[in-house]
């Protein structure tokens, strides 16, 4: 079976991508390329997921631009989700 890979969507100035069996958001910020990975690619509702913090970042830089904050330059805002939907997962895998 073939593999997953590429842009899937974009969200604003965020990309939902597959990459090497996860879905990442990628980004640009101050110039530098950032990136997020999400989930699984074969994850229930991972794809909603990662459309959902992607609009998420896309609004945050948005407001930063404007000069209102909110963007978190460590990224630990948008991995709370995707650290606590791979924790469930992974308890879920072992019990």
């Amino acid at each position: 079976m073939k593999q997953k890979k590429g842009v899937v969507k974009r969200v604003g100035n965020v990309s939902v991508e597959y990459y090497h069996g996860h879905i990442r958001l990628r980004w640009t910020f101050e110039d530098k390329r950032k990136s997020l990975q999400i989930c699984p690619i074969d994850m229930v509702d991972g794809l909603q997921l990662a459309t959902a913090k992607a609009k998420e970042i896309d609004s945050d830089l948005a407001r930063y631009k404007l000069g209102f904050g909110g963007y978190d330059e460590s990224l630990a805002k948008y991995s709370k989700v995707s650290q606590k939907v791979m924790g469930v997962l992974s308890g879920h895998a072992y019990s």
